[in-house]
């Protein structure tokens, strides 16, 4: 059973979205009602949960206090945060701090309700019923119960890797893995696994062919002695060594490589041209001129184009275009519809 709590200090809400599905039947073990952060954070102690739908205006703690809690000592419970008002800000701070889709109430029926549990299923496939099964899970059923790598995320990652989209398949990837417990070995190693078997697939030519990355076969057996955040890092710079190597990218400046992997790590965050300079020892006005002569484009022409491609990532895992824009850095939502468009040549809403 997946296990789901409903986090409102409204009555009235809290028994309308109990109505909208027939949980048990369809697998869920839902939870009685909580009407305030303090009974919510009693029950997360003592209670194992993988959904939390969560209102975000409440008396005392509101949900994005209590979102940031949850991010903090729960990291594997899904968030879906609920609202009455459909403020900018709000959105951006609670999917920040890790929730997973943001639905407004007069807009929540069951079609919008099935579209964020589907949406919470197929990416983060509830880690914690790992710890819930009999035995440990068998490492070589790799889309079974338990999985955070799903087949629609797997197919997802390799569209994106083979339109050469670089922050797309990082946002994925560092998902995955924030949606995995720091204990759950298993979860660990099949999500490794899957995806050193998804690169391996697409740069079999730097893999196997020229071997530019002897330890890659190996990667699994590595994983089972480091850390779930070690793993992560590692997974997302073997991937940059395997782009740079598939474009013809590593005698490509320094500067302009370092500059680029800053704004990979920081474009959901406050980062401009000063910024960046700044966290590579050089001037915002040499750093404009690399960018220039080595790509072409402009450093906030980059930085935008960074965060367009981490939105194409959101926008295949029918995020809506409020928590697409905000988990992706634009701090205004239309300059995000804008520079979408200019990038693409699509709304945000036509791109499939």
């Amino acid at each position: 059973m997946i296990h789901v709590m409903i986090i409102d200090d409204e009555s009235i809400s809290q028994n309308y979205i109990r109505s909208l599905l027939p949980w048990e039947n369809e697998g869920y073990k839902l939870y009685p009602p909580v009407y305030n952060g303090k009974e919510a954070r009693k029950i997360l102690s003592n209670s194992p949960m993988d959904i939390v739908l969560l209102d975000v205006f409440m008396p005392g703690e509101n949900g994005v206090e209590l979102s940031r809690y949850i991010m903090e000592h729960f990291p594997g419970i899904a968030i879906i945060a609920i609202s009455s008002h459909d403020d900018y800000d709000y959105v951006r701070e609670i999917m920040k701090n890790g929730a997973r889709d943001y639905i407004l109430k007069h807009r929540l029926n069951e079609e919008s309700l099935r579209d964020a549990l589907r949406l919470v299923n197929s990416g983060t496939i509830i880690t914690n019923q790992l710890e819930r099964l009999p035995e440990p899970f068998p490492g070589n059923n790799l889309h079974g119960p338990g999985i955070t790598l799903s087949v629609s995320r797997r197919k997802i990652l390799s569209r994106l890797i083979k339109e050469a989209n670089r922050a797309g398949p990082e946002f994925l990837i560092r998902q995955v893995f924030n949606s995995i417990d720091e204990k759950d070995q298993s979860a660990k190693l099949i999500t490794v696994n899957d995806i050193k078997e998804i690169f391996k697939e697409i740069f079999y030519e730097f893999t196997e062919e020229k071997g530019i990355l002897p330890g890659f076969n190996s990667l699994t057996g590595w994983a089972r002695e480091h850390s779930l955040k070690e793993c992560e890092k590692k997974i997302i710079e073997l991937f940059r060594q395997l782009m740079d190597e598939a474009e013809g990218l590593i005698n490509l400046n320094p500067y302009v490589l370092r500059g680029r992997n800053f704004m990979l790590d920081h474009y959901n965050g406050d980062i401009n041209l000063n910024i960046t300079a700044e966290a590579l020892y050089i001037s915002p006005s040499y750093l404009s001129r690399l960018y220039k002569k080595e790509s072409g484009i402009s450093f906030v022409d980059a930085l935008n184009g960074i965060r367009i491609d981490a939105a194409k990532a959101c926008l295949l895992e029918r995020m809506n275009l409020k928590s697409t824009a905000a988990l992706c850095g634009f701090d205004y939502y239309n300059y995000f519809i804008k520079v979408f468009k200019d990038h693409t040549g699509l709304n945000p809403t036509d791109y499939t």
